[in-house]
């Protein structure tokens, strides 16, 4: 009996035992806040580690489109024109046709040969869709960028571009053929054939060095109904353009609430939206600002007021002249917005701080 119950009392002791190894409520509870702080610690750290290799694509992205460019350059001994480049007319012979991108003259160096050969038509043109414009290129699509592809439901099918060239640190229109950044047009003059002049930017007209001179840059790609100065959308004011307006006109339409005043385009024509096309919102940009500046326009797709930007945290990426890459901050000195924009300023230094000097290609500075 004495040992009966002293079996059945060990017995009892360690069922005790295990019940007592068990969490409590509060236990648990902690426990639960322990791992929601750990996570909590640990999505920023994810996050940045994926935002880390989304700019080093991006910056790969970048190096692979300039070296096309000099690879473009060194078979043409001359830069890709930013429209009405001399080939595109011979082949096509119409004025309708010059407004081919530097994007569409450098695809046979981007290993897009079969898009090249599709736009080698009479019937190709940059603003219309076609099976062409419609090729969409994941070199020219940066991976932070959430619109750099087609939507659906959207009122456009061409292909978009993350990818712009610079045009200098002065505002012009898309068909300006005056030199102040590499993306300049091919031909000045187009109504009579024999009285074209062409204007086919060198490696020698970098007079600044190509080292120093920006060529190509990040844009963000727009979208419809907003007017986020933040996110994709820019400003459309008759206030806002044309030549001579200088970038703090943009600035200006941005409310305190980082909403621009302005009429936000509804149409097809934003920023980023047709790689193939060479007017200005679609693959130009300036360095008369620094990166992701308030962009805005005199009208849908010319006159853009675009300096480069990105979804990069602080700043937008771009190449210089030389095939080098580098990264500059939002913060970097752009002199006075408000400084004169006019064609006074077409040769000389930049009046628009660092990143102009290094926009401008030929202004000693």
């Amino acid at each position: 009996m004495d040992m009966s119950r002293e079996g059945k009392s060990q017995t009892i002791a360690i069922f005790q035992r295990k019940t007592q190894a068990g969490f409590t409520l509060i236990e648990l509870l902690v426990v639960i806040a322990i791992i929601g702080v750990l996570v909590g610690l640990l999505l920023p750290a994810v996050q940045q580690a994926r935002e880390a290799a989304r700019r080093s694509s991006c910056s790969s992205k970048l190096k692979q489109l300039q070296l096309a460019v000099l690879n473009y350059e060194s078979t043409n001994k001359k830069l890709p024109e930013q429209g009405m480049s001399e080939l595109m007319y011979r082949q096509n012979g119409a004025d309708n046709t010059c407004r081919w991108s530097f994007i569409a003259l450098i695809l046979p160096m981007m290993e897009q040969q079969e898009t090249y050969d599709g736009l080698q038509s009479t019937s190709a043109f940059p603003y219309t869709a076609s099976a062409t414009t419609r090729t969409e290129i994941d070199g020219l699509k940066c991976p932070s960028d959430q619109l750099a592809s087609r939507r659906p439901n959207v009122n456009s099918d061409k292909g978009r571009t993350s990818y712009h060239i610079n045009r200098g640190d002065v505002r012009m229109k898309w068909d300006d053929a005056k030199k102040r950044g590499p993306g300049c047009t091919g031909v000045s003059f187009w109504t009579n054939a024999s009285k074209r002049s062409l204007r086919p930017i060198r490696l020698k007209d970098v007079t600044d060095g190509t080292s120093k001179t920006i060529c190509l840059g990040e844009v963000r790609v727009g979208g419809p109904g907003t007017q986020d100065s933040q996110w994709h959308g820019h400003g459309l004011t008759a206030g806002a353009g044309s030549f001579g307006k200088n970038p703090a006109v943009c600035a200006a339409l941005v409310g305190s609430d980082g909403i621009y005043t302005g009429t936000a385009p509804s149409n097809s024509q934003f920023v980023g939206w047709n790689w193939a096309d060479a007017k200005d919102l679609y693959s130009s940009f300036f360095t008369f600002a620094g990166p992701n500046y308030p962009r805005c326009g005199a009208s849908s797709e010319e006159w853009g007021c675009v300096p480069a930007s990105s979804y990069h945290p602080g700043g937008a990426m771009m190449t210089h002249v030389d095939g080098s890459v580098r990264f500059y901050s939002d913060d970097i000195n752009a002199g006075n917005p408000s400084a004169d924009n006019t064609s006074a300023n077409w040769k000389g230094p930049s009046k628009y701080g660092v990143i102009g000097a290094l926009g401008s290609m030929n202004g000693g500075d």
